[in-house]
């Protein structure tokens, strides 16, 4: 094996046929033969954003809270069931507090998870089953220090963490409540017993109805809560759980990365939930996306053979902006219209003397090795497209387009767009795509 200089083909050679038959003059057929190609196609597929960690929202829901307010309206229940004139009332929320403690249980985490992990004296148990390193860095090491430096906190890799006290704050205020609400009761009810024929006032009623209604928000928030668990585990957050502020700080974030949100809903699918027991509390972390900060493109890499050689490349994929290359085996995301690829899986080919320069067209030293590859392979690609590799005996590719059967030998690329093509034995069928679909010709004649 021994090094030669190799230079990237920027127009893409081929055999272009255009079907515009009546009466459906929108069919096209495309072969780009790659015959003269020097060993790597190249098929650009457009912008991409790198994501390289996170800005994080902690949500911390103390469970003890809720067990001091579910104890409280016990006891106010208790008291009023000794009054015979709130019977009905009594009925009521009894039923109000046993549904809210149905799902105060589901939120009690039962036994120690083969996923649990002490940290600082506490069990940590994954709830969505991604919880990391970072998180446990986030949840063991920073919370403490937001609490006391107005709940946001900048990390050295300029990662904005903020931790969410509103809910916080509302499950005091129930609390508060609660325990003024028993105090009432309590009154009312050696009142009423110096007073056993005297109807309730208004006033009392009042107390009552203010009973009923704080019931409803205890087991509103404890299903917020437990909605929000269950869809993290799916990777989805509530959209009845993020207040409008964080939405807000979310999407300042992923528009100053260069992502155009223009809707809360837009927002919500950037955005990652990962949920673990600490101890008596449930902590819910979302986390924002954080992307690297340049102009980054993604190109399909395919090699091809050359007198039984081809070029030693580790990667399907690369990425390229002006001054740097990176190859990665794992396929990017689509979230919205954007393409997003994760940097703990790339490959920093910016030194390399070969892939950094023959993705910019330039002259590079490649090695080739001798390849296996015996008989045909006929790959389908992204943007609808079909590569045929190796082909040494004559290969039938039959369309829908209005041309005759051809026959074909050596390496192809196809596109076709509402039309269908059987490449035997395979059979591939196109219909209905959008009309903005890239060109590849003209994707290989812009290519830099």
């Amino acid at each position: 094996m021994s090094p030669i200089g190799l230079t990237i083909m920027l127009t893409c050679l081929g055999i272009p046929l255009s079907c515009f038959l009546i009466p459906n003059p929108t069919q096209r057929l495309e072969i780009t033969d790659l015959s003269n190609h020097p060993g790597l196609f190249a098929l650009k597929m457009g912008k991409v954003f790198i994501r390289e960690g996170y800005h994080t929202l902690i949500h911390e829901f103390k469970l003890s809270a809720f067990q001091i307010v579910l104890n409280q309206y016990e006891l106010i229940i208790n008291e009023l069931e000794q009054n015979p004139q709130t019977v009905e009332i009594t009925q009521l929320l009894r039923q109000k507090l046993r549904q809210a403690s149905v799902v105060f249980q589901n939120l009690i985490p039962r036994q120690k998870h083969k996923r649990s992990i002490e940290i600082l004296g506490s069990i940590v148990k994954s709830i969505t089953g991604n919880l990391d390193s970072q998180d446990f860095k986030t949840l063991s090491n920073q919370i403490d220090t937001l609490k006391n430096s107005n709940n946001v906190l900048i990390t050295e890799n300029n990662e904005q963490i903020k931790i969410n006290e509103l809910f916080e704050k509302r499950l005091n205020n129930l609390t508060k409540q609660a325990y003024i609400q028993a105090s009432e009761i309590n009154r009312f009810i050696k009142q009423a017993r110096l007073n056993l024929d005297r109807a309730i006032d208004w006033q009392h009623m009042l107390h009552l109805q203010n009973i009923i209604f704080n019931m409803y928000n205890v087991r509103y928030q404890l299903d917020i809560i437990f909605e929000s668990i269950q869809l993290s585990k799916l990777g989805v957050i509530s959209k009845a759980f993020l207040y409008p502020t964080e939405l807000e700080f979310a999407i300042h974030l992923l528009t100053a990365d260069g992502i155009e949100v223009n809707s809360y809903d837009q927002a919500y699918e950037y955005l990652e939930p990962s949920a673990f027991h600490n101890g008596s509390s449930i902590i819910l972390l979302v986390k924002i996306p954080k992307f690297k900060i340049g102009n980054y493109q993604l190109i399909r890499l395919e090699t091809i053979p050359i007198d039984g050689k081809v070029i030693q490349i580790n990667g399907t994929y690369a990425i390229t902006s002006e001054t740097e290359s990176f190859l990665t085996n794992e396929k990017c995301t689509h979230v919205e219209d954007n393409l997003l690829c994760n940097s703990q899986y790339l490959v920093n080919v910016t030194e390399n003397e070969c892939y950094h320069k023959i993705l910019r067209g330039n002259p590079g030293r490649c090695p080739f090795i001798s390849t296996s590859l015996k008989s045909p392979e006929i790959k389908p690609l992204e943007n609808n497209g079909i590569l045929l590799k190796n082909i040494i005996k004559p290969l039938t590719l039959q369309n829908s387009c209005g041309y005759g059967p051809k026959n074909l030998t050596g390496s192809f690329y196809i596109t076709f767009f509402n039309s269908k093509l059987d490449v035997i034995p395979l059979h591939f069928v196109e219909v209905n795509r959008s009309s903005t679909q890239m060109d590849p010709l003209r994707r290989c004649n812009n290519y830099k």
